[in-house]
């Protein structure tokens, strides 16, 4: 039976956009999902739910996606409530040290999530 709720699921493959360099891996990502998220955020306003889900170096995209659509809903009314979720996320030691050369790894997700989790927190409190 039908409440009158319509849910809608989309499998984003972002797979066309992954660059051959693996150090340029998670800034190719972070852009794709920038982009993504900027893009629901101006495409969707009245989306009620957002629940992104990101495996591997996908998470790279689901993390930025979330964090530039709550960004970019900031002063313009309301906007989803927002979940992340991460499956085996993509890990490799330190964010931007010398050997890595800019591969992020699972640490690069606290230093650039750390507004997405707030932001989280805060939505489940209402």
């Amino acid at each position: 039976a039908s409440v009158g709720i319509s849910r809608f699921v989309d499998c984003f493959n972002w797979e066309q956009w992954i660059d051959q360099d693996p150090t340029r891996l998670s800034r190719v990502a972070q852009d794709v999902g920038a982009r993504l998220g900027r893009a629901l955020a101006d495409e969707a306003p009245g989306l009620r739910s957002l629940h992104v889900i990101g495996t591997s170096a996908g998470g790279f995209v689901a993390n930025q996606c979330v964090s530039d659509y709550v960004a970019a809903r900031q002063g313009r009314g309301s906007r989803a409530l927002v979940r992340l979720s991460l499956t085996d996320p993509f890990t490799s030691g330190p964010p931007d040290d010398e050997v890595q050369r800019g591969l992020r790894g699972l640490d690069g997700f606290a230093s650039i999530d750390a507004s997405t989790i707030a932001a989280g927190r805060g939505a489940e409190q209402l």
